[in-house]
């Protein structure tokens, strides 16, 4: 059976983007008689705020959007579904990690401004420095030409992803997981099989299956990836928290809500998910 998630952050409100997102997600379910999840990731817990959590609830509402698993509101996320509960899993795994491919995943006591082409130049790898949160993070090696095969979903998606070469943080400088480890976890362990998302994270995408095949996480390397085209603003820049997009709740009009899903209806058609009869 298809499993496939909606998986917004509480660190702003969700914009028109997101919410083409999750019709395609909740299409894609509905097409293949599969499940829908709601997984929020407040990996982040100093962004998360009470507002941005409310939101999501509001907005998957507003869509008619009803999953099959996960929280049913704040509370209840707060009460079982947090990912801030799971942090000592999340850390228990990226020791296991650093355990068995000592030669790729290092402590580095490295800043991200102090990087060079994303990668670390002051040898933190042959250092064995330990973890100590507000010094060092986990960091992941890639060398230049890894390539990592996917799913294809639909005849013209590509079969094989280059995996964006550097030193890529899989635990934080604040004793937290970074989003691409405790996102892969996360997917592993609910089940899923088919993930939708922006030609924008084509990248994430690529270290994430190849984050999924160190872990090992051998569902996630499975997964059907779908990768839509971007919503993008008047100025033709995409829709994101980056560039304030999230910065007010949107007005959930009837209006709107019609042409949130013309603009999914048009997203989706390239990458096999058809809009419900």
């Amino acid at each position: 059976m298809l499993v496939t998630r909606i998986a917004p952050t509480p660190s702003g409100h969700l914009h028109v983007g997101n919410a083409v997102n999750a019709l395609l997600t909740a299409w894609l379910a509905r097409d293949h008689g599969g499940r829908l999840l709601l997984r929020i990731d407040d990996f982040d817990t100093g962004r998360a705020r009470a507002a941005y959590l409310a939101d999501v609830f509001a907005t998957l509402a507003w869509l008619g959007i009803t999953p099959d698993d996960g929280p049913a509101d704040p509370s209840d996320f707060h009460a079982r579904w947090s990912m801030a509960r799971r942090t000592g899993e999340f850390r228990t795994a990226a020791e296991r990690l650093r355990l068995a491919h000592p030669d790729d995943v290092f402590t580095c006591r490295c800043s991200r401004r102090s990087l060079v082409d994303g990668a670390c130049g002051a040898g933190c790898r042959e250092r064995a420095l330990p973890l100590v949160p507000g010094t060092t993070v986990l960091r992941l090696h890639v060398p230049p030409g890894v390539v990592v095969p996917v799913r294809a979903a639909v005849p013209e998606a590509p079969t094989t992803l280059p995996v964006p070469a550097g030193d890529h943080v899989l635990w934080r400088r604040d004793d937290l997981p970074a989003y691409q480890l405790g996102s892969v976890l996360a997917d592993e362990a609910l089940g899923v099989t088919a993930i939708v998302r922006g030609v924008d994270l084509l990248a994430s995408s690529a270290l994430q299956l190849h984050l999924a095949a160190l872990l090992p996480a051998p569902r996630f390397q499975q997964v059907d990836l779908r990768h839509h085209a971007l919503l993008t603003g008047p100025n033709g820049d995409k829709l994101s928290k980056s560039a304030g997009a999230q910065a007010h709740p949107m007005l959930r009009t009837p209006e709107l809500r019609a042409r949130v899903e013309g603009w999914a209806q048009s997203l989706g058609a390239p990458v096999g998910i058809p809009p419900p009869p």
